[in-house]
């Protein structure tokens, strides 16, 4: 073949006609080898986004970072290759991805900010978040295997993105290392982004012919029984899919190992995975975690969890049972790691250069608008059944772009099985970033903290406002992924539950039933928690505590002379031929005197009434057969009042005698002179008033005379 009449493989250098599309062992994009330098290097697209950097290549399209000059800020842009533009196939593809992103939203999955239709040359393009870190694929190469907290964080986080997309209605079908990006987000080295729903479909309304006709979607390594076969699949053959990641973290294995595709789907279809437990080391894996594994590595979807969002439940609980804690890796713990992006594929041969260190996009992923993405141009919408059609961009929720490293998609006839053809490996590309700004990863550092010292304190509930409840409530709607909240709350739940432990052991089961809750409230998945309130419930209802005997008397402080009635309450009737009767005696006094007590009601219920002769202390004692109740009564003196609650005002005058004064004559006198001798009258009392009539008299009465007193003692001023 002559240069001019042939493509390349870029990643992996086969030679291939030149109608060939893509590579068959990796699915690379061919390109010419006579092909000009990259058009998009240097260039401004859409007035804002200047290309500076290609950072990957796939079977779907080019990744490159650009930074958008109108906000400052690095992205990444997949542009679809030119000559897939006018193949229905691809755009039909491409629009997936689109539909798939924006039924997304979650911060494990990859966000993507707008997608169109390039003015300059009708190319396709989709414009992601750029994002450092790397892949899991890189991680299983030098760290694995891992300790099980760790690999269920990560794995966890995997389950929280693809089950977002499950409930959603999308499956992923290309769960792999590739396609799963740890970025450092504050402490945690281990921050999962879930990329490359470039395969995805939704699991109702878009079934195309490729997935209808027997053909197999997914990596050899990493794909269900049902997808090797080309059989539907649905959110059950993610979870397969995850469970061969979680096996291959905790063992350093998948559970079937093969240089050829074939004989690995043959050994998906028809052997069953060999025990997690069965590798060197198995042995001391946790139990519960284990069971979890093989589960999601069933044959039968049936058996399987109905989704990624009931595998992360069930690893949660499983790690509960058996003590994990599922903690982040802290970046302190970890091994210094360069700041390149996701390296190139294994597989890929030394005369192929590794695609440039940088970002990874993702196939079609989730999420709204971006934060604060103000300075994007809306144009008109850019898709439509004709491929040919121009048409412009218009700004679009989340979806993952392409992925680095190698693809490896199997694209093969199921039952025959003689063909394997690596489908739409989209290769090394930008890994695309959530972007927590500095401020909110300060302000939850510093919840964080709050939070620990309320720990300390004991203020797990209260005081309002203050209390590790409501910090970390704070701190998740913030991060609903933050792993410091997690653990805040996983110590509370753990205190609580040893505390209801201990009241458990003391036969106190509503109180240790109050700590359970209590610690489900903290962590609702808390399995021991959950254990320990279903044995309280099988145990039945607490029965109530016996009501005790009573006696009482009313008034409670009754008064010499007045009648003082006892009331007696019993919890069972008193022996038929006993007569109860009370005896009321003086405290420290010999003898007593007794009165019959008669049923008030029924024979559980008796009254005595009795009247006090003297005050002071003294002692009721009501028997009944065997029975006795003895109360003790303060008995007050006749007549004694209560004290007011308040003493009389006093008054800071003395007695001193004042002389009289005079007072004028009014209308309705009393016609008495009060004058003292000597004193003139006042004016007013030179007129007479007339007397009023008399009235009639009654007849007189029997007086009696009552001698004057002395003159007061008034002393004249000289």
């Amino acid at each position: 073949m002559s240069a001019s009449t042939h493509k390349i493989c870029p990643k992996c250098g086969i030679r291939y006609e030149r109608i060939a599309l893509f590579c068959q062992k990796d699915g690379a994009a061919l390109i010419h080898p006579d092909r000009p330098q990259d058009p998009y290097l240097g260039k401004v697209l859409l007035d804002q986004f200047r290309i500076e950097k290609r950072v990957g290549q796939g079977g779907m399209g080019t990744v490159y970072r650009a930074r958008q000059t109108t906000i400052g800020r690095d992205v990444a842009i997949k542009i679809l290759h030119p000559e897939l533009t006018s193949n229905p196939d691809a755009v039909r593809r491409f629009r997936r991805e689109a539909r798939v992103s924006a039924a997304l939203d979650h911060p494990n999955v990859v966000r993507v900010f707008l997608f169109g239709q390039l003015p300059e040359d009708g190319s396709l393009y989709i414009v992601m978040q750029y994002l450092e870190g790397r892949s899991l694929l890189d991680l299983e190469k030098n760290d694995v295997p891992l300790p099980p907290s760790r690999a269920l964080h990560i794995v966890t986080q995997i389950c929280d993105g693809v089950g977002e997309a499950h409930a959603q209605g999308v499956i992923h079908r290309d769960i792999k290392p590739e396609n799963i990006i740890l970025v450092p987000r504050g402490q945690d080295a281990d921050f999962v982004k879930v990329v490359d729903f470039g395969i995805a479909r939704f699991i109702s309304g878009d079934q195309t012919v490729a997935t209808q006709s027997g053909l197999i979607f997914g990596t050899a390594r990493y794909i269900s029984p049902e997808g090797a076969a080309g059989e539907p699949t649905d959110a059950r053959s993610d979870v397969y899919s995850i469970g061969v990641l979680l096996y291959q973290l905790l063992t350093g294995h998948t559970p079937f190992e093969s240089t050829s595709p074939v004989a690995l789907l043959m050994h998906h279809i028809n052997d069953p995975a060999p025990d997690v437990r069965g590798h060197a080391g198995g042995s001391s894996l946790p139990p519960n975690i284990c069971d979890v594994v093989m589960r999601c590595l069933a044959k039968n979807l049936d058996a399987r969890f109905d989704d990624a969002n009931d595998l992360s439940a069930a690893l949660r609980n499983a790690a509960m049972a058996d003590g994990v804690v599922v903690a982040p890796a802290r970046m302190s713990a970890l091994p210094a790691r360069p700041s390149s992006a996701v390296p190139a594929p294994p597989s890929a041969p030394p005369a192929a250069p590794p695609p440039p260190q940088g970002s990874r996009g993702a196939g079609p992923q989730h999420s709204p608008a971006p934060p604060g993405g103000t300075g994007l141009t809306r144009a008109p919408s850019p898709f439509s059944d004709d491929p040919a059609r121009p048409a412009q961009m218009a700004p679009l929720p989340e979806v993952p772009g392409m992925r680095r490293g190698q693809l490896g998609t199997v694209f093969i006839a199921a039952l025959v099985g003689a063909v394997l053809v690596l489908l739409g490996a989209l290769a090394s590309q930008p890994i695309i970033d959530w972007a927590m700004g500095d401020d909110d990863l300060e302000q939850l550092q510093e919840l964080e903290e709050r939070g620990r010292r309320a720990f300390d304190r004991g203020d797990w509930l209260k005081p309002e406002g203050d209390n590790v409840l409501e910090i970390t409530n704070v701190m998740l709607a913030l991060d609903s992924t933050y792993a410091g909240a997690r653990n805040l709350r996983e110590d509370v739940a753990r205190r609580f539950r040893e505390e209801g432990e201990a009241e458990l052991r003391q036969g106190l089961h509503e109180e240790a039933r109050s700590r359970f809750h209590h610690a489900l409230l903290f962590v609702p998945e808390d399995v021991m928690a959950q254990r320990h309130l279903a044995e309280l419930d099988a145990m039945g209802p607490t029965p109530e505590p016996e009501a005790a005997p009573e006696l009482r008397a009313v008034p409670e402080v009754p008064r010499v002379g007045e009648s003082t009635t006892f009331f007696v309450t019993l919890v069972a009737e008193p022996d038929a031929a006993s007569e109860p009767e009370l005896m009321v005696s003086r405290v420290n006094a010999r003898g007593g005197r007794t009165v019959a007590a008669t049923p008030d009601g029924d024979r559980l219920h008796w009254i005595a009434t009795f009247t006090f002769r003297r005050p002071g202390a003294h002692r009721a004692v009501f028997t009944a057969g065997e029975l006795e109740l003895a109360a003790d009564v303060d008995v007050a003196r006749r007549g004694v009042a209560t004290r007011p609650a308040t003493d009389p005002p006093t008054t800071t005058q003395h007695n001193v005698p004042v002389r009289p004064q005079a007072a004028p004559a009014v209308a309705g006198d009393d016609g008495i002179d009060w004058r003292l001798p000597g004193e003139r009258p006042p004016p007013s009392m030179t007129r007479r008033i007339p007397e009023p009539a008399p009235a009639p008299r009654a007849p007189p009465s029997p007086r009696m005379v009552v001698p004057p007193a002395p003159p007061a003692p008034w002393t004249s001023t000289p």
